[in-house]
């Protein structure tokens, strides 16, 4: 058997295969770009980061504004407004009348007495009777009196009686005598819609008036 390349035999001589580089050629053209890959998975979300430092303190107050300025001048007066509408007058009747030294004990139903007259102004309103008042025309009327009472005097009542027509009508509005010896006194309006007379009456167990030089007193006024 003959010896042959890469074999070792005895009685033969190694056969060395020598190969022998060949000179490295030039560095090709680059390649065309590839197409893009597709896009990954988004990233879990990093941890939120420390929150800021501490309000810092309030600064201080800064300076005041400057001086007042000075007062301007005083406008010119405006023009005179028109003049207004004329008003109404005033109370356009009264009368007044008291009753003057007579201590008299005053039953139940018993007009209460008035013996002098007062100040009168104008017809609407006239003392027709020692007890009795008339008013001849609707309106609204306000009635005051005032009787002093004896110290021993029954604790009676007084009402306003009107003969006429009135809203509210004033014989639905008594004035009682809680104390005797003192002064019972009483104030009232209404409207009348009729024409009338105005007597106080007596209205409970009596009264008695006290002995003195006024012991009671009536305003009546027509206030419109």
């Amino acid at each position: 058997m003959g010896c042959h390349k890469g074999r070792i035999k005895k009685g033969c001589k190694n056969v060395v295969d020598i190969k022998v580089a060949g000179v490295r050629g030039k560095i090709g053209p680059r390649g065309p770009v590839g197409p893009t890959g597709p896009t990954g998975p988004t990233g879990a979300t990093g941890a939120t980061g420390p929150s800021g430092g501490p309000i810092g303190p309030t600064g201080p107050t800064g300076p005041a504004g400057g001086p007042v300025g000075a007062r301007g001048a005083v406008g010119a007066t405006g023009p005179t407004g028109p003049t207004g509408a004329t008003g109404t007058s005033g109370l356009s009747n009264f009368l007044s009348a008291s009753n003057v030294n007579n201590g008299v004990l005053l039953l139940m139903a018993h007009p209460v007495p008035f013996n002098t007259p007062g100040v009168q102004f104008g017809n609407v309103i006239r003392q027709i009777g020692p007890t009795t008042f008339s008013i001849s025309q609707p309106g609204y009327y306000k009635v005051d009196f005032t009787l002093y009472t004896a110290v021993l005097s029954l604790l009676g009542t007084v009402t306003v009686e009107f003969t006429g027509m009135a809203t509210p009508h004033p014989a639905g509005n008594p004035f009682s005598l809680a104390v005797a010896g003192v002064g019972l006194t009483g104030q009232l309006m209404f409207q009348a819609t009729t024409s009338g007379t105005i007597q106080l009456i007596i209205t409970g167990i009596g009264l008695t008036l006290a002995a003195t030089n006024t012991n009671a007193i009536i305003i009546i006024e027509k206030l419109a």
